[in-house]
């Protein structure tokens, strides 16, 4: 079984329509929102460990939104049978949840990593950016520049683009830098409004991958408006040393 202390969630937030950054980070949320306690549930009394894991499978509303995860604790003090039987459950359905590619990474049995292998080719960028985080030995460094910079294109809010934007912070190869560029013309606008503050930071001008120093230029690419966007990318490039010209397509004067 895998390293229990290495897997440590990074869940999807819930946005709301006040702030751009907002969107990307619970009103309410702790400090350590992006990465949450991996404490055991309490739910009480003396049950067999397997039977207490599939029930913390069950994910309240609380639990979703506070990022916590199943009791990866317990699949220590499951017995062999009844670990055959998480797996079971495990691999039976869909790998759409960061939950469920934790567990599997967890369980780092042949059959947990099959399943993993196929929730790469699932489509599903959420599950994909998490199997990239829990089972990074199953990628290739080629494969996961290309999943990642894929996700850039398309994740949306709910559906894996903070995991994303999180991954980029510490892997960051020139093709995952290019689709950051494209996106500050390409995407909507709260997207671009994060690529360009992550872009910011990996080139060494920001203190962190969002720096409230320089929000007043990152909110100029909350627009619809292709020329304002044009203009925020001059001045963003002009700050970070590079030629507009060099990143996707060249802005109109």
């Amino acid at each position: 079984m895998a390293d229990l202390h290495k897997l440590s969630p990074k869940p999807e937030p819930i946005p709301n329509d006040q702030d751009p950054r907002s969107q990307m980070t619970p009103p309410n949320a702790r400090p350590d929102a992006f990465a949450p306690s991996m404490a055991p549930q309490q739910t009480g009394g003396a049950r067999p460990g397997g039977q207490h894991f599939q029930e913390s499978m069950t994910v309240s509303f609380e639990q979703w939104h506070d990022g916590i995860g199943y009791d990866l604790h317990l699949l220590g003090a499951a017995t062999p049978e009844e670990l055959r039987e998480i797996e079971k459950a495990l691999v039976s359905r869909p790998t759409g949840d960061w939950r469920d590619v934790q567990a599997l990474a967890a369980l780092n049995t042949p059959g947990a990593r099959t399943k993993l292998r196929e929730a790469l080719h699932s489509g599903n960028h959420q599950a994909v950016l998490a199997v990239m985080q829990y089972a990074p030995d199953l990628l290739s460094q080629s494969k996961r520049t290309r999943l990642l910079a894929a996700a850039l294109e398309a994740a949306e809010i709910y559906s894996g683009l903070t995991q994303a934007l999180a991954l980029v912070e510490d892997f960051h190869p020139p093709a995952v830098i290019r689709a950051l560029w494209r996106g500050l013309l390409e995407r909507d606008g709260t997207t671009a409004t994060h690529f360009a503050a992550m872009l910011m930071f990996l080139f060494g001008k920001a203190k962190t991958p969002f720096d409230w120093d320089h929000r007043p230029l990152f909110l100029r690419f909350n627009t619809s408006d292709r020329a304002e966007r044009e203009s925020a990318l001059r001045e963003l490039c002009e700050q970070i040393g590079q030629q507009p010209e060099s990143h996707g397509r060249k802005p109109q004067p």
